[in-house]
């Protein structure tokens, strides 16, 4: 099989695209063309749909819980959909709907064909599954298989594992896999007016991964989206502690190794400005002093740091991870310096994964598959006018678009990082950092 082209977009541009053909005249200029080897197994079963999503494509979901991240990958791509027969049915989505909802965490040995599952009831013969480093060493790597029995709490795969993948919470960085079951369309899938599909949030265990399989074309009408936006890494949460003797700084985004070395993991600590790999830094606070900015997390492309304010510096921005055929979900901006009240100055989650394949991909509007990262709140603001630092916005998540006979739209795809949290005060300096672009990724 010919090796797939992957095109680079600048990092000027909204988003980082990989593609193997020509760039058609709806990409941007500037390109430049890189060869990456394509590696994935898999073969098809059904799968299912539940559930409502958010009514907005762009919108990030509330009330995340904490989590962890990934960690520098190994790299996969899937192969192209396998024939599974003539079309047999049309889908047509016209609300909110939720797909990808049986998932469970997960362990595997590469060579092997078990896998031990959490939650192993929920799980069937013939389904087809996306297997996820998710978080922890080797984060981002990944391959389709199908399940061919199972018993207890072990799944028997109908091939072997290309790769090992690991759960545990005893040792840091806190491993985290898990298998996904992909949502099947025996013929074409059709999001029309009203329809919104999107995935759960990535929760700290599983999520974050909308994954879907069609038999024939995949359509995105001008008025119906994806939406994995703010469904990857948490941003970092605003504390109410006020330090006295030094500047410690606000909570990190998380990010591919959770959010830093355990001693900082949830308390202020001085190493929390600096980038956690890809998780924006926090901003500092001292007693008596206005808050610094939370930086941008990182992921194709560097978060921007947060503003500082006059000594207080802001936090780092999140380094770049990740391969241009790994799956990795956009890292979390850090919380700006101190507030009162959490929801202010909070970094904005990444953006989730999708994967499509299908025969034939079409992308109507600008957004129609939407994977930002979220944006970071304003800063708080004390009754006596002191400002607190504004939160960093979270980085752009990861889109795989598999297809056989032809895709069109391919720059209709957002993985933009998500913008940092305003001031409220005329003259603050203390913004919170944007957040770093994702990737794009399009086979053959």
């Amino acid at each position: 099989m010919t090796s797939p082209r992957s095109l680079l977009l600048a990092a000027v541009s909204a988003v980082t695209v990989l593609h193997c053909a020509a760039p058609s005249v709806d990409e941007a200029a500037g390109l430049s063309g890189r060869e990456d080897e394509s590696a994935a197994s898999g073969t098809g079963a059904p799968s299912g749909v539940a559930g409502d999503g958010p009514s907005n494509p762009g919108e990030a979901p509330e009330g995340r819980p904490g989590g962890g991240g990934g960690a520098q990958p190994d790299s996969g791509a899937p192969a192209p959909p396998p024939a599974v027969g003539p079309p047999s049915s049309t889908v047509v989505v016209t609300s909110p709907t939720a797909v990808n909802a049986i998932a469970a965490s997960m362990n595997g040995v590469a060579g092997t064909s078990t896998v031990t599952l959490s939650r192993a009831d929920l799980f069937a013969a013939g389904q087809r599954i996306l297997i996820h480093q998710s978080a922890g060493v080797g984060a981002g790597s990944w391959e389709h298989a199908t399940i061919a029995s199972v018993s207890g709490s072990t799944a028997t795969l109908s091939q072997p594992l290309a790769r090992s993948y690991t759960t545990s919470s005893t040792t840091y960085p806190f491993d985290r896999a898990q298998a996904v079951v992909v949502a099947e369309y025996p013929g074409d899938l059709t999001i029309g007016s009203g329809g919104v599909l999107s995935a759960p949030p990535w929760n700290g265990t599983t999520g974050g991964i909308l994954a879907l399989r069609a038999a024939a074309k995949v359509t995105v009408s001008t008025t119906g989206g994806i939406t994995m936006a703010g469904r990857g890494f948490d941003g970092g949460i605003g504390g109410t502690i006020d330090w006295n003797s030094a500047a410690l700084y606000a909570q990190p985004g998380a990010s591919y190794l959770t959010r830093g070395p355990e001693s900082c993991m949830w308390v202020p600590c001085s190493a929390q400005r600096r980038a956690m790999w890809g998780g924006g830094g926090g901003g500092a606070k001292r007693s008596g002093y206005p808050g610094a900015g939370g930086a941008g997390g990182g992921h194709a492309t560097r978060g921007s740091d947060g503003g500082g304010h006059g000594s207080l510096l802001g936090g780092l921005g999140g380094d770049t991870y990740g391969e241009v055929t790994t799956l990795s979900l956009g890292s979390g901006g850090g919380a700006g310096g101190y507030s009162a009240e959490p929801a202010k100055g909070r970094g904005g989650a990444g953006g989730g994964v999708v994967v499509i394949e299908a025969s034939e991909i079409a992308l109507g509007a600008p957004g129609a598959i939407d994977a930002r990262g979220a944006a970071g709140t304003s800063e708080y603001s004390t009754p006596d006018g002191v400002g607190h630092g504004g939160g960093g916005g979270g980085s752009g998540g990861t889109v795989h678009l598999v297809h056989t006979a032809g895709i069109s739209g391919r720059a209709n795809v957002n993985v933009s990082g998500g913008a940092g949290g305003g001031v409220r005060l005329a003259g603050d300096t203390q913004r919170g950092g944007t957040g770093g672009l994702g990737r794009v990724y399009v086979s053959p």
